[in-house]
């Protein structure tokens, strides 16, 4: 009988033992998922910063289009408003004066429009 107890002790030993290893395992495993869940959560919330990054940007570049396509009206019109100007008189030379006059207009809308990019 005592060698059955004893067996039994033994037994009881090992498989405390195979528990105390199965534990350490499990909390290793734990701590690894654990550090790559604060990974990818880095990770997550940097691709949104760019994505919130991108939107802002496809805005921007929304808006320059928009001030692009106004400008290139804007001189679209300019230059159909010096198609009809008089031509200029040779002695008043006036027409070419307006027409100067329109053309530095127009490259300041131009430049104005750039520059706000």
């Amino acid at each position: 009988m005592q060698s059955e107890v004893d067996s039994l002790k033994q037994r009881i030993s090992e498989l405390e033992a195979k528990n105390a290893e199965l534990l350490k395992q499990v909390t290793e495993e734990s701590t690894k998922r654990e550090a790559e869940n604060v990974e990818l959560k880095a990770r997550i919330a940097k691709l949104e910063q760019i994505a919130e990054e991108n939107s802002e940007l496809k805005d921007r570049i929304t808006k320059l289009e928009q001030k692009q396509t106004q400008a290139t009206t804007n001189e679209q019109e300019i230059v159909r408003s010096l198609r009809l100007l008089p031509v200029a008189d040779a002695n008043t030379n006036t027409g070419t004066h307006a027409q100067n006059l329109i053309r530095l207009r127009a490259k300041a809308a131009h430049r104005d429009a750039l520059a706000n990019f």
